[in-house]
């Protein structure tokens, strides 16, 4: 027999602070639970990230007892489209700027269908307070997506975004083995290169200690916002939040020791650097930077070798590169998971600002193919 549940929203501040332990609990009985649904990520990028954002957390307990058997982490966005049209967002509690991945609701191993349903109808049945929910970087098996996409298929707009990882093997040797020859003669001459032209002054090594977070970190955006300068690229982190919310969540993943940021120094320089979270023997390579002036020596190639060595070292089964196809992470991995972007109106107001949009881009659509015509 099912477990009968009550779902029920969660939007206040206080009453989502008092969920901290059953959080916790939660999803550590949870197949979907992955680094950017822990209760340290999504409760410090609230902290961060808040403003102009309404709390819509729904929980859903047992009733007999007042279990928790899932959450769906969310919030509402008011909006306007064209600066005509007002509309409320129902999302993910997340955005593009931090860049989480893999999405989804949190429930236990042992209801994750009937938790799914649950919130899907609980969403439509009460579809007078959202009229569109938008669910950017979802996870590709989220049987919650699948269920949403059951109730209005035709209506919702869907694309996917892929994010490259490596199954890692149980050693580097193997791994490297596994790579195209022209892959492996440019890791290694690289790093000779570096190594014979910088004789024992070459070092990466990992920040452990709590009082080199702060400077460290500094070093990193640094190195970071160089490495999109040389590639005339904008930068997210040029966002005081997002610095601020790195600044926040490196202390606390370090605090539960699942902070890995590695740095490569020359000559006791920093040149490049990665930060990664290991969580659930899985190593995601957050964001990574290299000084341009190094670039003959590949610093990239070369912190990112060192990133996977010690993931297989760590025991961990997977190295993921999250969203993102940029060239450089093929060079590692030829696999990919596809995260889902996807969106579908909820209410009837809903459904009008979709018919405006589908007008608006058929008119698009037909003056650019005029406009190639003439």
């Amino acid at each position: 027999m099912g477990n009968l549940m009550n779902v029920k929203i969660t939007t206040q501040p206080d009453d989502f602070s008092a969920l901290e332990n059953e959080w916790k609990a939660l999803s550590q009985n949870s197949n979907s639970d992955n680094v950017f649904l822990t209760w340290e990520w999504i409760s410090t990028w609230w902290e961060c990230f808040s403003t102009g954002r309404q709390l819509c957390i729904l929980t859903a307990r047992r009733i007999n007892d007042g279990k928790l058997l899932g959450l769906a982490p969310l919030n509402i966005q008011r909006r306007v489209y064209k600066n005509i049209i007002p509309y409320r967002e129902l999302s993910f509690m997340e955005n593009q700027e931090a860049a989480p991945d893999h999405l989804d609701i949190i429930s236990g191993a042992d209801s994750e269908e009937e938790v799914a349903k649950a919130f899907v109808n609980y969403i439509f049945e009460n579809r007078s307070m959202w009229d569109v929910i938008k669910l950017d970087n979802a996870a590709s098996g989220s049987l919650f997506l699948r269920l949403m996409l059951e109730k209005k298929a035709a209506s919702a707009m869907i694309s996917y975004q892929p994010c490259p990882y490596i199954q890692l093997t149980e050693t580097w040797e193997n791994y490297l083995s596994g790579l195209s020859k022209n892959a492996r003669h440019n890791i290694l001459r690289y790093g000779n290169r570096l190594s014979k032209e910088y004789p024992d002054q070459v070092k990466y090594w990992r920040v452990e200690k709590k009082d080199d977070l702060l400077r460290m970190t500094d070093i990193f955006f640094s190195l970071h916002l160089d490495r999109k300068s040389e590639q005339q690229q904008d930068s997210t982190f040029n966002d005081q939040r997002l610095l601020k919310f790195i600044q926040k969540i490196v202390h606390k993943f370090h605090e539960n020791g699942w902070l890995h940021f590695y740095i490569l120094t020359v000559k006791q320089e920093p040149i490049a650097a990665i930060l990664c979270f290991c969580y659930k023997a899985i190593f995601s390579c957050y964001q990574q930077g290299h000084h341009p002036s190094w670039a003959v020596f590949g610093p990239g190639r070369q912190i990112i070798a060192y990133t996977i060595k010690q993931a297989i070292l760590n025991g961990a089964l997977e190295c993921d590169f999250l969203r993102g196809d940029e060239s450089y992470k093929y060079v590692w991995t030829k696999k990919t998971h596809n995260d889902i972007y996807f969106s579908m109106p909820i209410s009837s107001w809903g459904q009008f600002l979709f018919k405006m949009r589908n007008i608006n881009q058929s008119i698009k659509n037909k003056y650019q193919k005029n406009a190639l015509k003439a």
